[in-house]
């Protein structure tokens, strides 16, 4: 069961509206499913950075886990702590391969080296710790749906 970026942030379960998204949050037109590989420590500071993206946003806490959701339904955006996963060039093209349109982000400490390399294949580097106006700046452009090509 999927739970929301409140849920996740409080530890509890919240109401659902008649519309589906838990109480409290700001409700889109479309919601995008994501995916964050963070530490579990990490999870209510990702949730609450993104929470007025009108994501549905599911945790894992191992490579493993991440690879084997990506495979049997792969979200639109995944998020991915490098401390757990210092060179996610495979992940990338394991993802880019099963969904043409997935967009995937790094997070990264403040300062870090591996920014450069991190956008060779991710399609956005966002710090940690989060902060929630940054990464809606950086978020935001990524999960806005291209118009269509004449």
């Amino acid at each position: 069961m999927r739970r929301s970026a409140l849920e996740w942030e409080t530890g509890r379960d919240v109401p659902q509206d008649a519309g589906g998204s838990a109480a409290g949050e700001r409700t889109h037109e479309r919601s995008l499913d994501a995916l964050a590989l963070v530490p579990p420590l990490s999870r209510c500071e990702v949730a609450r950075a993104v929470s007025g993206l009108g994501l549905r946003l599911d945790f894992v806490a191992r490579v493993d886990l991440l690879a084997a959701r990506l495979e049997s339904a792969c979200p639109g955006l995944i998020l991915v702590d490098t401390d757990m996963l210092d060179c996610p060039d495979t992940l990338c093209m394991m993802a880019r391969s099963l969904r043409a349109d997935v967009r995937l982000a790094g997070l990264v400490n403040y300062w870090s080296e591996s920014e450069v390399r991190l956008a060779g294949c991710m399609d956005a580097v966002l710090h940690k710790p989060p902060r929630p106006e940054e990464w809606d700046a950086v978020l935001r452009p990524l999960l806005t749906p291209e118009p269509p090509r004449p």
